[in-house]
């Protein structure tokens, strides 16, 4: 289980927070969708669109020198000090780095291949004293004969690294019609399942999807010189390939997307975890880079997020890392990211209704949980005559609900408290005291656990319960039993008194007397622990969150964190 962050979500409610390896691991086919809508081509350059970019960059539009080289995928790193709130580090692997060079020929290797682009132009007729078209079949005989005219080499491969920022971009539904009909699946079928859970038909502009995304518009290599370029490449050809691949990313118009998340814009029913609006935050784990994360970061139904500086206050907040480096080393676990609910949403709209229905009280929030004061049950009746006589019983009861940490178990706990009196004495002669008197008091308490389990499979999610078998109530403790004076005689026949005895006594002992008068409240706890908590209606559409690798998050292992929030570990599958 990822439960060891010390993160408390009290700005916003819920978290994705994805791990800098599984973002990388992804990043082929965000690379290759980029590659793919690449608008770069010009007379001097070629790219190749493949699982990679191949671009060939001849030195002149004629001859044929040059330099090929191939472009892995990009990969990011969050962890990087000193940058703006949402900027990353992209590094750029560039390999198969091959470089032809003209070769420089002897007087004789010169005068042979004249002599041989002479004899082409005659069996083409042509003009030998024209110049341009003398050069024209010189440089095609080269061309045709490359290994004896052109050297071939190639350099070691590197890296370049360069700073972009992480953007959220929402298209409109026309550019989403020309850019993605995959994505446009994905906001059709969110809205069937909001419409299917709402019962009501939402029109299609409540629902939206929203891109996070990287523009390379004003990537400077050519004057970046912080980049670890091998010392054995020469400046000429480390200049040629920084610049090409400037302009194959300034050239390039369209926004490298990495993320996706559909939402749903209204103020109304919207599904457990459909967002209503999100923002992000890159944090970076110095222990172990890769375990530095990049967190969605949202709102459900009628909540807002912080504005401005306020925004960037609250993302300061969650100042610890989400997630330990052992569960994605595979020491622990291999999990590609955290999902965390805000305990208040949890418990606040999935957990404490039911039992607000059933002990018609509203709960009052304390720091680790909730506690319900139960309305007292009093009985309390007097007689005046020649005895006078009072009898008073009252029943108080709470229950306590709270998250238990790092485990998938909510603790629960309560206490029944029961006082009882009875006193009788002769009209006028008071102050002689009291001719009969009942004092009990006592209490019982009771305690039970509910396990949270998940439902697993990709398409839906859902968090089920279990309950443990049996509530248990302890023994009745007694705290005060006093029975004096003519209360002794329990075949009393002064009938108030008899209906007194009949409730506090009855033949039975203290602890019968006080466990019967707090069986209703027994009754109602049970009710509202064993039939209210046992089912949570609570699920999660996997597509709420397209990953750049096309396939789906799923969520497994629930658990809670030390601040109480609901925790899952995030496994990615591929498509």
């Amino acid at each position: 289980m990822t439960n060891d962050t010390r993160n408390s979500l009290t700005d916003f409610d819920m978290c994705l927070a994805l791990t800098q390896q599984a973002i990388n691991s992804q990043m082929e086919v965000a690379w290759d969708i980029w590659i793919a809508n690449s608008d770069f081509f010009d007379k001097f350059t070629r790219m190749e669109k493949k699982k990679f970019a191949s671009l060939y960059i001849p030195d002149t539009e004629s001859e044929g020198s040059g330099m090929k080289f191939e472009l892995d995928p990009i990969k990011l790193n969050l962890n990087v000090t000193g940058t703006k709130l949402a900027q990353v580090e992209v590094t750029l692997p560039i390999k198969s780095i091959t470089v032809y060079e003209e070769k420089d020929l002897t007087r004789k290797e010169r005068r042979d291949m004249e002599k041989a682009v002479e004899n082409c132009m005659r069996e083409k007729q042509e003009n030998l004293d024209d110049e341009d078209v003398f050069n024209k079949y010189a440089q095609q005989y080269k061309k045709d004969n490359r290994d004896q005219y052109f050297n071939e080499f190639y350099l070691t491969p590197f890296t370049i690294s360069f700073l972009s920022t992480i953007d959220q971009k929402k298209p409109s539904s026309e550019s989403l019609k020309k850019m993605s009909f995959e994505d446009l699946d994905a906001v059709k079928k969110y809205k069937g399942e909001v419409n299917k859970a709402s019962k009501y038909e939402f029109p299609d502009s409540v629902f939206s999807i929203e891109y996070l995304c990287m523009k390379f518009t004003d990537v400077d290599l050519v004057s970046n010189v912080s980049n670890d370029i091998p010392q054995d490449i020469p400046d000429k050809h480390s200049l040629k390939i920084r610049d090409s691949i400037s302009k194959l990313f300034n050239k390039n118009k369209t926004d490298f997307v990495f993320g996706k998340v559909v939402f749903c814009q209204t103020q109304e029913y919207v599904p457990t975890f459909g967002l209503t609006d999100f923002s992000f935050h890159v944090k970076g784990n110095d222990d172990y880079k890769k375990a530095s994360t990049l967190s969605y970061l949202g709102v459900f139904g009628e909540q807002e997020l912080p504005k401005k500086k306020k925004l960037d206050e609250a993302r300061n907040k969650l100042a610890d890392n989400w997630i330990d480096s052992k569960k994605i080393t595979g020491v622990d676990s291999s999990v590609s990211g955290l999902m965390a609910i805000s305990k208040f949403v949890f418990f606040e709209k999935h957990i404490l209704p039911g039992c607000t229905k059933e002990l018609k009280v509203q709960p009052i929030k304390e720091e680790k949980g909730w506690k319900y004061e139960l309305i007292p049950y009093e009985d309390c009746k007097s007689r005046n005559d020649i005895v006078n006589a009072k009898y008073l019983i009252k029943v108080t009861a709470w229950l306590k609900i709270k998250p238990k940490p790092q485990t998938n178990e909510i603790e629960i706990e309560g206490k029944i408290e029961t006082t009882a009196n009875y006193d009788s004495w002769v009209i006028g002669l008071k102050s002689l005291g009291r001719e009969s008197w009942i004092r009990l008091a006592g209490f019982q308490t009771f305690n039970a656990t509910i396990r949270l389990k998940d439902s697993g499979g990709t398409e839906k999610f859902q968090i089920n319960t279990e309950t443990s078998k049996d509530i248990k109530f302890s023994e009745v403790t007694v705290e005060k039993e006093e029975v004096q004076g003519l209360a002794k005689l329990t075949k009393n026949k002064d009938s108030f008194a008899s209906e007194a005895f009949k409730i506090l006594m009855a033949q039975k002992t203290a602890n019968e007397t006080i466990a019967d008068l707090q069986k209703k409240n027994r009754e109602m706890m049970k009710t509202a622990i064993k039939n209210n908590l046992k089912t949570i209606d609570m699920s999660l559409a996997e597509k709420s969150f397209i990953p750049p690798g096309r396939g789906v998050f799923t969520f497994q292992t629930p658990s809670f964190s030390y601040a109480g929030d609901l925790l899952f570990d995030v496994i990615y599958k591929t498509p």
